[in-house]
Formats: C-alpha cells, structure tokens, sequence
C-alpha cells in the first residue's frame, strides 16, 4: 500500500445493561469496541483506491450500515470496495454513513443436537442452574471455587475486555462464553479443543452462555440492540447425549469419537498419541430399544425408506418431550391402505365407525392407540413420511399429557415441528420453518393485527374451522410458535401446557411461564416473520 486515509470506525451499538453489571457480564463479551474494527481508504500498488476493513478479532464480524448492504469481516481484511484508477464511478463511501458492528456471522445450519462436553473433568458429576445475574439464558454449572473448568467444544479463543472471561468461536459460527471464573488459562486466537482446560471456577462456579447471530433478528433500515439467540445444548454424558435438566446431576463421559470430531487429521493424530488414559468409568447400560410401533399392514405395506424416515423425526420428538420430564407411549397401531374404500369398510367392522375417508390422509382414535394410513401412495415417498410422522407425532403428544390434552394449537405445533425435521448429508438433524409459514402468518398480522390471545385459547373445533378456511393460517401459526419455545429453550412453558390442569387456561400459562408473557410472545412472532416493531 501507498498511502492510507482513516475512515469513520465501526460504531458498536449500545446495548441494554444486563441485571448483573459486574465485570464479567455477558454484556461485555459481545460489545464491539472501537479498536476491533476499522475501516481505511488506501490505495493500492496499481493505483486503485480501496475500502478495506482490518477486522483484529479471531472471530467475524457482522457489519451492519443503514441504507446499504451489509458485510461479514473475517479476521484481517476484508475489501468492501474497490474504485479503479481514474474511474468516474461515484464512491458511495465518500459521504459520511452510519456503521453498527456485531461479533459473529449467520449460523447456515444450526444443528440444536450437537453434542457438547460437560466443563469437568471425565468421571465428575455436575448440575447447572439458570445464572439469574444475566438476562439472557446462561447457564451455571455448581463447580467447587478454584476447581479447573474444561472447554465444552472445540473453536478459536477471541477478543475479550476480562482476562478471566473467554468466548470460543465454533466451526458452525456459535459462541460459547465462558463467565465467573478466578482465571482463565487461554489467549486469544489460541485453539482451544474439548476437554482442555480453560481456567479455574470462581466464587459461584463457572456460567457459560451459548449463543449465536440470528439472522431473524435483523430488518434493513435499522440497527439492533441484541441480535443473538440463546440456547441450551446438549451434553455427553453416562448416560448418552442429553439436555440435562436444571439441578439434576449428570456424569460427564468423553468418548474419542465426539472429542476429536472437530479436529483436523494431524491434530486428531497427535491427540491420539498424546492423551492421557483416563479413570475408569463404565457407560451405563443403554435401556432396551423398544420398538417405535406395532404396526400392522392391512393391505399394503409401508416403504422401509419412509418408515426410517419418519422415525428419525419421531426419535427427535421423543428425545425432546423426555427433556421435558414425560414418557411418551409407544404402544401403537398403524393400518396402511392404498385404498380408501378398504379403510371405510375396515372401520365400519372393526371400530364400528362410519367414516368419509375420502376426506383424510390419516385417522387417529386415541382410546384405541391406533391410526390409518389412508390412501397411502407408493409413488409419493415425501407425502408418506409426513403423514406417518403426523399420526405418530399425534399419539405420543396425546400419550404424553400428564392431566388433559394439551391445546390443539401446542400439540399440533409439536407435530408440525418436527414434521419438518430434515437430515442433511453428514447425517446431522436440524429443523427447518416453512417460509411458506412465515409468509401466511406475517400475512394475517398485517391485515388482522397481532392480538395472539383468541388464538392461544381457540377450542379444537374452531381451530380446524380456522385450518380449513384461512389456508392453512392455524397450522403456520401453531409452527411458529412452537419454534420460537423450542429454540429459546422456554421448557417451562412447554412442560406447563403439557402437564395443564382442567379448565387451566393455556393464556394465563404463556402469562404464568413465558418470559415477558403474551406481549412478549407477540413480539417474538412479530420478529420471527420479519414485521419491523416501532420503538
């Protein structure tokens, strides 16, 4: 380079002060500070003038200016424009503009099953409780002051303002923060690998926070006080992969395989030849695989491909309603038939039901834990595997209910939830929200309004009505809803709706354990469908 002309620096956007100020406050980690990101004109060899960002940071950066595009900084440089020498195209970066940075880029597939380690050693028993001190959803683990705390996954350590504070950058462009420790032992831009440790537990143990950018979060005209979303992941331990439940023990288990997944092939192979033999533990024994159903093919069998299919989405939805503390049933019965008339016939006899079947894809009767697949099309694998998903989705959230059924609104949300659960290549599961959904729901807020509350107390009758005559509006709704819990990880207000008492309102629920209750909720499906909120 030439010669170089400072330009207007990333301004990092204020954010709102967390209950808990302290010095290793979440909100210090993802604050942006003058330094982490600068912008330079400079002119090149060949006499072109460029606009280059020097980003010093060992993660990315979101870059965010009003009226234009937006811009990820890697680490280094990045040159967002390029004028050539002796062009009279007009510099759009000569007048003054209004720039908000953000640690972290835009997760493309964020997979909420990925296995992390327990930050103890292999062999320890630990349990984690919610860290009240911070606003948005941290865990802490109860680990004994000045015991040393171990790193959950592997990444790049990054810029921090405490030295006793560290943030790792994941591959899949999640964050873990690490809080409340005495000390920690990492500098930034170190790798830092499972199992290694990281620093020594303070006072109240150590509080890890996971987060990542959501893109949702984001409109075009104007900037945002916090763009991440929290979650909670899920943990190796003795008794497999798991989301453990607040305040209950659980053993931690590091087994090669998940440590080294992330590893290139020569850190692995100096992995492999330099560790340690660790204690002896033994895996507990995993419980017996139960059969998923008791199917019995009437006509027509079920494709192997589709059953396989759909059971990797009902695995999830167990695993899901079990991290909420229920035991589904799995005692069912599935009838298949390719012809519809078959079925009517089929139900006449055996059930003593006069049904149209011409008008279902499935029939579901509770009290006799069975379901028809009706009309059943080899030639449709797609349609199959939602289908079948559906009815089994149906039994269990139905067999799941502690006291009454759950609200047709939350029980069919469950369902379309995890109908919608994909499997990419790797073999990894991540869901995915129909932009169909979003566009049906954004849709009704803008010419409707977004008032949720008739909804969230709408009889099953009048949710069907509503199913049938406003194209699809109470499904869409339902699934989003139902992804914004999951994905925050609102446990709480899911356990409650299954385990309601009669005649307990689901309104006063989402009022009672939803943080920020039903205005809340509101604003979340505001911004989950893209409609910008007034200040």
């Amino acid at each position: 380079m030439k010669k170089s002309t400072y330009i207007m620096a990333a301004i990092s956007v204020g954010l709102t002060v967390c209950q808990y100020v302290g010095a290793q406050s979440l909100n210090d980690i993802v604050k942006v500070s003058e330094n982490d990101v600068k912008g330079k004109f400079e002119t090149a060899d060949n006499g072109d003038t460029q606009l280059n960002y020097y980003n010093s940071d060992y993660c990315d950066y979101y870059m965010f200016r009003l009226n234009d595009r937006a811009y990820i900084l890697r680490p280094g440089r990045t040159t967002i424009f390029t004028q050539r020498q002796g062009s009279n195209v007009q510099n759009p970066f000569n007048s003054p503009g209004r720039y908000y940075s953000y640690k972290g880029s835009f997760p493309k597939k964020f997979n909420a099953e990925f296995p992390y380690i327990l930050p103890v050693a292999e062999g320890k028993q630990v349990c984690w409780r919610t860290d009240r001190r911070e606003r948005m959803k941290t865990m802490n683990f109860d680990i004994v002051p000045g015991d040393t705390v171990y790193a959950v996954r592997y990444g790049t350590a990054c810029i921090v303002k405490d030295p006793r504070q560290l943030l790792v950058y994941h591959s899949d462009k999640t964050f873990a923060a690490y809080m409340m420790m005495s000390e920690c032992f990492v500098m930034p831009g170190e790798t830092v690998f499972p199992g290694m440790p990281v620093g020594r537990a303070g006072l109240s143990g150590v509080s890890i926070s996971f987060f990542f950018l959501d893109r949702n979060k984001f409109s075009d005209s104007e900037a945002v006080s916090y763009p991440y979303t929290h979650f909670i992941p899920c943990f190796s331990t003795v008794s497999g992969v798991v989301r453990p439940h607040e305040s209950i023990d659980v053993t931690a288990w590091n087994p090669d395989k998940l440590v080294t997944m992330e590893m290139s092939r020569r850190e692995k192979k100096k992995y492999l030849r330099n560790r340690k033999p660790g204690p002896e533990i033994q895996m507990q024994e995993a419980p017996r695989k139960e059969a998923l159903t008791e199917i019995h093919w009437m006509h027509d069998p079920v494709d192997s491909q589709v059953k396989e299919a759909a059971e990797k989405r009902i695995s999830a939805e167990m695993a899901y309603l079990k991290r909420l503390g229920l035991e589904p049933d799995l005692d069912f019965t599935i009838h298949c038939f390719t012809d519809r008339d078959s079925a009517a016939v089929f139900l006449e006899n055996e059930f003593g039901r006069s049904v149209n079947t011409s008008r279902y894809r499935t029939f579901y009767m509770s009290k006799e834990k069975t379901g028809l697949l009706v009309g059943y099309d080899g030639t449709d694998p797609d349609r199959n595997v939602i289908n079948l998903t559906d009815l089994l989705s149906r039994h269990i959230v139905r067999s799941a209910a502690k006291n009454v059924p759950a609200p047709t609104w939350f029980s069919s949300g469950i369902t379309r939830y995890f109908v919608s659960w994909h499997t990419g290549r790797d073999g990894s599961s991540y869901h995915v929200l129909d932009p169909r959904d979003i566009v049906k729901v954004k849709s009704a807020a803008l010419t409707r309004g977004s008032d949720i509350r008739p909804f969230l107390e709408i009889s099953h009758n009048d949710y069907n009505k509503m199913q049938s005559t406003d194209d699809g509006l109470a499904y869409a709704l339902s699934h989003i809803i139902i992804t914004i819990i999951i994905d925050k990880g609102y446990d709480d207000t899911a356990r409650a709706m299954m385990t309601r008492e009669r005649g307990e309102k689901p309104a006063d629920i989402i009022e009672r354990t939803y943080p920020g209750g039903i205005d809340a909720l509101e604003k979340d499906i505001l911004e989950k469908v893209g409609i910008e909120l007034e200040e």
